[in-house]
C-alpha cells in the first residue's frame, strides 16, 4: 500500500528543517567599528622658551659643563625617572638647542650645549650678545623657523593660525591652541622683532608662500648679519641642522691643546674630503 503524504505533513516537516538549520548556524560576530589612527601633531616644544632656559640654569647648577644621565637629569629638575613629564622637558631643551644628547636608554647623556652656556653665563647687564643667542634659542625648532619665516612679526589670529596648522600642518586639533600658545610666549620672550631674519643670502624670495624649506633651515640656523667669533674652548658644540623630528642636530668639535690657526686648517681639510664622499 502506497502512503499518501498530506501538504499539511510537508509543511510541519519543512518547519522542521528550517527550525533545525537555524538551531545548528551559529550567529555572526559583532564587529567592532575601529579606531581611527590618532593623528599626531609635528614636533614642536613642551614648553617655551623661558622656562626651558630656567630648566637649563637649573641642570647647569647641578651639573655645570658635564654630561649627566637622562634618568639623573629629569631628578633634578623634579621628576621620577620615569616620568614622561621629564622626558617632555629634554625634548624642548633639544629643540631650542640647549642640550644635545648621546646614547639612548639608560646609557642616555644629557649636556647643556654652547648655545645654552653663552645664554647662562653671559651675566653682562642688557648683553646684546645673549639676547641674540636667545632669539636663536626661539627659532631652533623647525616649526618656529617656518613661521617666522612666512609671518615674522606680523602672526596672524589664533583663529587664522588655528586653520593653517590643522588643515596645512597636519597638527591634531587638540594640540594647536597649547603651541599656538608656546610659540607666542617664545617669540615675546625672544624679543623678536620684524628686523630679525634667518639668513638667507641665496634665497629664493619668489614664491607664494616664501616658506623656508627644511634644507635651508638646516643649513643656515643662525641669524643674518652676525659673524662667528673665534673659539676659545678646547671643546665646541655648535647646532648645525635639524632633525625631521625638528630637533637641533650638533656637532661636536675637541681639540687637546690650545686652539692655533693650523688646527683649522687640518681640521678643514678633513671635513673637503668628507663632503666629497657624501656626494
Amino acid at each position: 500500500m502506497t502512503p499518501t503524504v498530506s501538504s499539511s505533513n510537508i509543511s510541519g516537516m519543512a518547519g522542521k528543517v528550517m527550525a533545525a538549520t537555524k538551531m545548528s548556524t551559529p550567529a555572526p560576530a559583532p564587529v567592532s567599528p575601529s579606531k581611527p589612527a590618532r593623528l599626531r601633531s609635528p614636533a614642536y616644544p613642551g614648553i617655551d622658551l623661558e622656562a626651558a632656559i630656567k630648566r637649563a640654569q637649573e641642570l647647569y647648577d647641578h651639573e655645570r659643563r658635564s654630561a649627566a644621565s637622562a634618568e639623573v637629569v629629569v631628578q633634578h629638575w623634579g621628576f621620577k625617572p620615569t616620568s614622561g613629564g621629564g622626558y617632555v622637558v629634554i625634548a624642548a631643551l633639544k629643540a631650542f638647542g640647549l642640550i644635545f644628547d648621546s646614547g639612548s636608554g639608560k646609557e642616555r647623556k644629557i649636556q647643556l650645549s654652547d648655545l645654552a652656556l653663552r645664554i647662562l653665563l653671559d651675566r653682562r647687564p642688557d648683553s646684546p650678545d645673549r639676547q641674540e643667542a636667545i632669539k636663536q634659542a626661539a627659532l631652533m625648532p623647525k616649526i618656529h623657523a617656518s613661521l617666522w619665516q612666512r609671518y615674522g612679526a606680523e602672526t596672524p589670529s589664533d583663529a587664522n593660525l588655528a586653520h593653517e596648522l590643522v588643515f596645512e600642518r597636519r597638527f591634531n586639533e587638540n594640540s594647536v591652541k597649547d603651541f599656538i600658545k608656546e610659540y607666542r610666549d617664545t617669540i615675546k620672550f625672544a624679543k623678536l622683532s620684524g628686523s630679525d631674519t634667518l639668513s638667507s643670502p641665496d634665497e629664493d624670495t619668489e614664491g607664494a608662500d616664501n616658506m623656508t624649506t627644511d634644507a635651508q633651515i638646516a643649513e643656515k640656523p643662525a641669524f643674518a648679519g652676525k659673524s662667528i667669533q673665534p673659539p676659545t674652548a678646547k671643546e665646541i658644540s655648535l647646532p648645525v641642522g635639524m632633525s625631521e623630528e625638528g630637533n637641533a642636530i650638533f656637532a661636536h668639535v675637541r681639540f687637546d691643546a690650545p686652539l692655533k690657526k693650523e688646527m683649522l686648517v687640518s681640521l678643514k681639510q678633513l671635513l673637503d674630503v668628507l663632503e666629497k664622499t657624501l656626494n
